[in-house]
This record gives C-alpha cells, structure tokens and sequence, in this order.
C-alpha cells in the first residue's frame, strides 16, 4: 500500500467508525426514551447526564468548535488543546459520549440490549480515539508527549 493512499484508507475508517457511533448513539437513546414512560428516570441516569453536560461544557469552553472535526482526522490549522479537562485525558468529548452512553443505559437498566448497545459504543468511540491519535500524532509534533501521563478517558484509570 503507497503511503499516499494511507491517509485515505484512515478516513474511510474514520468516517465509517463516525457512522457507527452515531448509529449506536440513536439506538441507545431510542431504547432509553422508549423505557422511560415504564420505569421513570433513576437518579443515576440523572447525575450522570449532569455529569456527562458538565463535561462537555467545559470541554467545549476550551476546545471551541472550528477547532476539533467529529472525524477522527485533526482539522486543518487546529491546536492541540492541553488545559482544562484535557490536562488529565485526551479525549473529553467521548468520555462525554460514553458518560450519555450510560446514562442511557441507567435509564434503560433492565434492557439487556442497551448494555449490548453501550459495550459497542465503547468499542467504537475506543477504536475512534485510537485512530485519532495515530492521526494527530502526523499532525502534532507535540501529541506523542502530550498523551504521556494522560489516560484517554477517565483520568488515573483508562
């Protein structure tokens, strides 16, 4: 394979690893809602979307949009951001995700297909965030010392 094509066959992979995810998000949410009329909404489903949204907020105040593609491909003159949540993980967007992940699978606690669901979004968004560093390593000279001492999604474990 030319290293030419390389960058390709990594997008094409990027953007199918983005189709699932969202895929997988959309199939979660459905059988969340769908078992929210039944069960009410546990206190754990609430605290971790409050979780999950504080996260996010934050993520987004550091990391604006314009600066970041939902591709696991950098974006073309984008920073590498290493203050606020990212001072501990690399990737605080997807520990956003799988924190709404399992919210939704808290909402939906007796369903076992929505753990099914969750374990494969965790599979995706893990694969994804590889992928991205791989990429952002090509990108950013700084990434391969960047990620030394950070976990890649929750801080101290993983």
């Amino acid at each position: 394979m030319s290293m030419t094509l390389w960058p390709t066959v990594k997008e094409r992979a990027g953007e199918a690893l983005v189709l699932a995810q969202f895929s997988l998000i959309a199939a979660l949410a459905w059988e969340a809602f769908s078992t929210l009329s039944i069960n009410g909404v546990p206190w754990f489903t609430w605290c971790t979307a409050a979780a999950a949204s504080c996260l996010g907020l934050w993520t987004l105040k550091v990391n604006p949009l314009g600066n970041f593609n939902i591709r696991p491909n950098p974006k073309r003159g984008g920073r590498l951001i290493e203050v606020g949540p990212y001072r501990w993980i690399r990737h605080p967007m997807y520990s956003t995700v799988l924190l709404y992940g399992l919210a939704a699978v808290a909402s939906a606690s007796h369903s076992r297909f929505a753990w099914i669901l969750f374990i494969a979004l965790c599979c995706i968004i893990n694969a994804k965030a590889a992928l991205e560093e791989q990429m952002m390593k090509l990108s950013h000279e700084g990434y391969g010392a960047y990620c030394h001492g950070r976990q890649r999604f929750i801080p101290k474990v993983y």
